[in-house]
């Protein structure tokens, strides 16, 4: 996780060994790292990134030379694991609601509260939905005080840590990214993988990119209470063929993330 080492040494003493730099998430670009970088720039043989839109900011940066910079996606998917755990039951009981589903560790990132409130206002609307979170955090009393607040504990769940969210997700009736920052977020593309719809956040710096702008699913206004309100509603209405071909896109674009495509891809950049 520590860059700053390694770079600093093939400054110093000019390796022949090839440095490959991975960038990824939301960068902090302080002063001082972008100096560092744009210092040991030469001494860099490719930067990677999980994203092109993450790619085109670095781009926009001018810190390394354009053609060093490539988008190398994440290896999510790993596609044997995946028939086998959405084989796997849950409860009768859950499997007979109609709930959303969002994953994530209970922490201000993933913007939980912000979800709970826009969920009770929709709950007025429609109460055949129920909202359950997949695990664990330092947020965890909050959003518990947050759900007794609005007097929702019979329609939010917390359903703590759980080793396989595959077989919550293909019982969903979609799933909700309320990130206030992400990367291409690892849950909405197993979301799509499961053939679920997908109502997410426009945050930085992926999510739009793999739901193709709403092509592939559903954007609200991050951190938008409104917007996601109007998505609520929006997905609530839709007719089916609209939301199966939102579901075609988004599983189309998985592929990518694959582990099998991860390694071609990481197979080229290692041989160039």
């Amino acid at each position: 996780m520590i860059t700053s080492l390694p770079i600093f040494l093939f400054k110093i003493f000019n390796f022949k060994t090839k440095l490959i730099l991975r960038i990824s998430g939301y960068p902090k670009l302080n002063f001082l790292r972008k100096f560092f970088w744009k210092l040991c720039s030469r001494n860099i043989h490719l930067v990677t990134c999980p994203s092109l839109e993450l790619k085109n900011q670095l781009n926009d940066l001018n810190i390394f030379e354009k053609n060093k910079i490539v988008v190398l996606y994440d290896s999510v998917i790993n596609l044997c694991e995946l028939r086998i755990k959405k084989k796997e039951p849950i409860s009768e009981d859950l499997k007979n609601d109609n709930f959303f589903l969002s994953i994530g560790r209970l922490t201000k990132q993933k913007n939980f509260e912000f979800l709970i409130s826009t969920f009770y206002e929709f709950n007025k609307i429609n109460k055949n939905y129920k909202l359950f979170i997949i695990g664990e955090g330092e947020d965890k009393t909050k959003i518990i005080n947050k759900i007794k607040e609005l007097n929702l504990q019979k329609k939010v769940f917390l359903l703590g840590f759980q080793n396989n969210v595959y077989k919550y997700l293909k019982h969903s009736k979609a799933f909700i990214l309320s990130s206030l920052w992400e990367e291409m977020g690892f849950v909405i593309i197993e979301a799509a993988s499961c053939n679920i719809p997908v109502i997410a956040s426009d945050c930085p710096n992926g999510p739009s990119e793999f739901l193709d702008y709403g092509k592939a699913g559903y954007l609200f206004n991050n951190n938008s209470f409104k917007d996601l309100l109007n998505n609520f509603k929006k997905f609530d209405s839709d007719e089916k063929n609209i939301k199966y071909n939102k579901i075609l896109a988004a599983k189309k674009n998985v592929k990518k993330f694959t582990v099998f495509n991860h390694y071609k891809e990481l197979e080229k950049i290692l041989v160039n």
